[in-house]
């Protein structure tokens, strides 16, 4: 049954996401530009440095999964790790920058580990049980989609102002990229802090039975999790759309900046704003559109159609990303952003689904631990992309001391790996989606109830 505050609690919990996204992505769209250009770091480490939290997070996302689902407490089991999470987020991603400037590129790599690492305690605690109350808080199939596209809109309309991050540390009012990087991480940081309190604020969590069973010991419920084939259906599915788009993504990034810009950071970073931004705009438009069309064909099909359009932005890449193509640059992103549409509106619904599914039948609430799950997913895609995009451009001949002055064919071998890594592992994504079976299976038990 629909609770009647509903619409007010989902009007909350929607800018959460802008929380969500900015705290992981403003670092992503910096650390190359700061880290291997400014201060001359390895890609190679700096894909390391951004990977190492994520495989801590295997252990943490999953203990915070379970602690959130068993918590007791006068406030919830979710809003009091939501509030601690979003101010700890804040505050490092506005002092991950301060590293001292003349230090050893030594150094600088465990500046960046150290740090990174650290702040896995807030994205963690804030992300897990946040993610866990939009699902419990919804109160049927479409309105599950409903909610995460609420939170995907959110997550969309920071990526548009992420976008711009990298242009904003380079303009000439600050004393190098690196000063730029510290004011403005300092203004994301009070951002983040101020959408990510809102849902723990502002939501007052429903009486749940869950809180009232007895506890689910933590491996107990991450290997019931771990065995539900949907799970892995859509596990295995998410880290492929993820890495269609991200594992190549830095070689889009070098491939800018020499190749199609000649060197020119400015330019570069003010085509990768309007690039960007036109991504995410394209990809707030799709969120209406796409939660109509899942509603209309199912959430399995729907995610279908986003790895069709992946697959045709990957091929667009290979005649744009040339040298003064400028404006045409842009071109992959409308194609593209609906494929991200379905990584964060449509997976997560599709596993508060399967998570429903579960409670079902097993009578205990574990949307913490699938919260949990999704959220490990996604930074196991982030972790093997970032590691991975290191050694693919070094694999396709970039070497990072001679900068625009590469090999002769290196750049081509770039745009042929940047264009055709996409749509293989799209498709790939494609094939493995046929497996989900739980649509229609939810749609007969809804109409029985």
């Amino acid at each position: 049954m629909r609770n009647r505050d509903e619409p007010k609690l989902k009007m909350y919990y929607g800018p959460g996401g802008f929380a969500e996204n900015i705290s992981v992505n403003a670092v992503a769209q910096l650390v190359n530009p700061i880290f291997a250009i400014a201060l001359g770091v390895d890609p190679v480490l700096v894909g390391w440095a951004m990977a190492i939290p994520r495989l801590v997070d295997a252990f943490t996302d999953p203990l915070m999964g379970s602690i959130s689902d068993n918590w007791k407490g006068r406030f919830g089991r979710r809003r009091p790790f939501i509030a601690f999470g979003a101010i700890f987020s804040g505050l490092c991603v506005a002092g991950l920058w301060w590293t001292p400037e003349e230090a050893a590129k030594d150094f600088q790599f465990y500046w960046l580990v150290s740090f990174l690492l650290v702040s896995t305690i807030g994205t963690t605690s804030f992300s897990v049980p946040y993610v866990a109350l939009g699902m419990e808080s919804a109160s049927s199939k479409n309105e599950r989609t409903a909610w995460m596209a609420w939170r995907s809109f959110f997550h969309k309309l920071s990526g548009v102002g992420v976008q711009w991050m990298y242009y904003l540390v380079t303009l000439s009012l600050f004393a190098g990229t690196i000063w730029g990087a510290r004011v403005v991480g300092a203004v994301v940081g009070l951002i983040i802090v101020g959408t990510g309190l809102l849902p723990a604020l502002f939501i007052k969590e429903k009486a749940y039975p869950g809180q009232t069973v007895d506890r689910v010991p933590l491996f107990k419920s991450w290997g019931l999790t771990l065995r539900d084939r949907n799970f892995v259906v859509l596990a295995i599915a998410t880290v492929l759309i993820f890495s269609s788009v991200l594992l190549v993504d830095t070689l889009g990034f070098f491939l800018m900046v020499y190749n199609v810009f000649g060197g020119d950071e400015a330019k570069m970073g003010f085509f990768k704003g309007i690039g960007g931004t036109t991504f995410h705009l394209v990809g707030i438009v799709f969120i209406p559109l796409m939660t109509a069309f899942a509603k209309r064909v199912g959430k399995r099909r729907a995610f279908e159609f986003c790895t069709a359009s992946i697959i045709v932005g990957g091929i667009v890449k290979l005649f744009v990303y040339v040298p003064n193509a400028d404006w045409f640059v842009i071109i992959p992103n409308f194609f593209l952003a609906p494929g991200l549409v379905a990584v964060i509106v449509l997976a997560p619904s599709l596993m508060a689904d399967v998570a429903a599914y579960d409670e079902r039948r097993h009578g205990a609430s574990r949307q913490g631990m699938y919260a949990a799950s999704l959220a490990w997913v996604n930074k196991l895609a982030l972790s093997l992309t970032s590691v991975g995009s290191g050694y693919v451009l070094k694999a396709s001949g970039w070497v990072h001391e001679s900068g625009i002055d590469q090999s002769p064919g290196t750049f081509e071998t770039m745009r042929w790996v940047f264009s055709m890594g996409t749509v293989a592992l799209a498709v790939a994504a494609s094939l493995v989606l046929r497996l989900y079976n739980l649509d229609t299976l939810l749609d007969e038990k809804e109409r029985t109830n």
